[in-house]
This record gives structure tokens, sequence and C-alpha cells, in this order.
């Protein structure tokens, strides 16, 4: 028999989902609700049965963090409603900022908006105690306002851990394609690597291909900002970044 994937409720079906990655599905409930929840396959092959344990993981390692910030809201950072066995239901969020740069044409006080809103998300998670893992477009949400919802902690880790996702235009990486253990400098590594996107449209050496650009990143050679000092400074990591 075929492999078939399992909604975690039977009124949920294919057409509730919005959208799918490595460490889960999420569903719509209702307009203003989502479910994250883990792959789980109904006569799996070997292979998904690793995929589902590496989803389960994924997803536990995020509601753990949610609990946290359920107790200690911001208001840049997606607000869960509820951490239960079957995923986290929390706020539904217009669209991404990565689907929203898409857009050529965003004047500079919202992009000025979001660079200010993401650093201070940031530094509240720091504030708890932990680094983000895997800040990127992608992983940063809109509200119908345009404001930042901050999502996606299934990569987050404790200040000190070793980081879980690294490389590309986003994560650091040392020299010998190690992971880092986290720390205030790599996640204002990955905000200079963000607020480049957001302030020149496009990821930084996006016209190279991936492995010569991961070299020059992991060398610390950045493509010219054109004087944006505070890009430069993040990805540098020669200051502290400091939200206003």
């Amino acid at each position: 028999m075929n492999a078939v994937l399992r909604p975690p409720f039977p009124s949920l079906s294919a057409d509730d989902s919005i959208s799918s990655g490595s460490s889960g599905h999420v569903y719509a409930i209702g307009q203003h609700l989502v479910l994250k929840c883990p792959m789980i396959f109904d006569n799996p092959h070997p292979t998904q049965v690793v995929k589902m344990n590496e989803s389960q993981a994924q997803i536990d390692c995020e509601k753990s963090v949610y609990k946290v910030l359920m107790k200690n809201r911001h208001p840049h950072i997606v607000h869960a409603v509820l951490c239960a066995p079957e995923g986290i239901f929390m706020h539904r969020q217009a669209t991404s900022l990565d689907t929203r740069l898409q857009n050529p044409d965003i004047p500079q006080y919202l992009k000025n908006k979001w660079i200010g809103q993401i650093s201070s998300a940031l530094s509240w998670l720091e504030h708890l105690g932990f680094a983000h893992g895997d800040l990127r477009p992608a992983n940063i949400f809109l509200s119908q306002e345009e404001d930042i919802r901050l999502g996606d902690f299934d990569c987050t880790v404790k200040i000190g851990d070793k980081l879980k996702a690294g490389g590309g235009s986003f994560g650091k990486l040392h020299e010998n394609y190690e992971f880092p253990d986290a720390s205030p400098m790599t996640e204002q590594y990955s905000l200079g690597s963000c607020i480049f996107t957001i302030q020149f449209g496009h990821e930084p050496w996006h016209e190279i291909d991936e492995h010569r650009k991961i070299l020059k990143l992991i060398r610390n050679e950045f493509p010219d900002a054109s004087g944006d000092e505070i890009t430069i400074r993040c990805v540098r990591l020669n200051e502290r970044f400091s939200a206003s």
C-alpha cells in the first residue's frame, strides 16, 4: 500500500493545508488560526519513518519555545494559542516577508519599520535565552497591517548550544563548514543578511552559485551595501546590534 499523509484531525483535509516544510505541515483552522503539526504517514516507507521522527522532534522543539513565549509575549512574535499533542495552534498571518519582498515597490519607511521590528523580536528572544537559529525572510511573517511577526522556531536553541541550521545567505558557518554555537553574534549575522535583503530586494551574493556564495560569506566577504552601515556592522560582527 502507498503511504498516505494523515491529517491531525478527521475534519481536516489537503484542502486546508496552506504550507509544508521539513518540520511539518500548516493547516488553516478558520480565518484566524492555523495548526502546525508534524508529518505523519499511514503505511510509511522506512525513509518516511525517519522524516516523521525528525519532524516530530522539530515540532517538539518549537512547542518548548512557544510555551515560554506564551508566558512572555512580544508584539512582533507570532502568538501561539495552544500547544496540544497534535501540534501548535497559533494566530494566522497574512503572508511571509519572503513573499512580500517580491514586490519591488516597497517604501523606505516600511523597510525601516520592518528592520526595527525584527531587531526588537530578536532582542526579546535573546532576553529569554534563545537564538532563533534560522532567521530568514521565509520564517518572518507579516500581519494584515504589515507588522512583523517572527515565527518558525523549530531550529531555535538556547544561547551557547550548537546551531541546527546554517549556510547559504542567512546562517553563519565556520571555515570547516561546521555550525557555530548560538550567540548574539550569530543572530546578528543573520539579521544583517535579512536587512540586506530588505534594503536591496535580493539575498547577498544572489548572482553567484551556492558553493561560491557560502565560501564568500564564511570569509566575511559581503557585497557592496552602498553605505548601509547597519548591514555591514551586523555581518562583520564588530558591534552588538541594539534594537530601538
